[in-house]
């Protein structure tokens, strides 16, 4: 991937990451599992319901509809190796959010 430059952040914005991916070159059951593993499940039990989190919810992350996440720009790296580990492709730019 091509390495970026630092762009400095606007005054009452917040750097985040756009990212787009794919996981049709995935075996179903891996999109399954890379599915459960970005935004978590739940599962009955014995009766019982048992919810799993997701790690875009741990980061605080937005899914921005199919294929597509928003983040913010410190988890880039955790992402990236996520993706890596499964060989999924995916694209990256970095956008600003207005803070609330």
């Amino acid at each position: 991937m091509e390495e970026q430059k630092e762009v400095e952040t606007p005054p009452g914005f917040k750097t985040y990451i756009l990212v787009s991916y794919e996981l049709k070159n995935l075996k179903p059951i891996k999109k399954i599992e890379v599915s459960h593993k970005l935004y978590g499940h739940a599962q009955m039990k014995n009766g019982k319901r048992y919810e799993f989190g997701g790690i875009i919810k741990s980061m605080k992350g937005l899914k921005v509809g199919k294929g597509g996440l928003l983040l913010p720009a410190e988890f880039r790296e955790d992402i990236v190796r996520f993706f890596d580990g499964y060989s999924i492709k995916y694209l990256m730019m970095q956008v600003y959010r207005k803070e609330a």
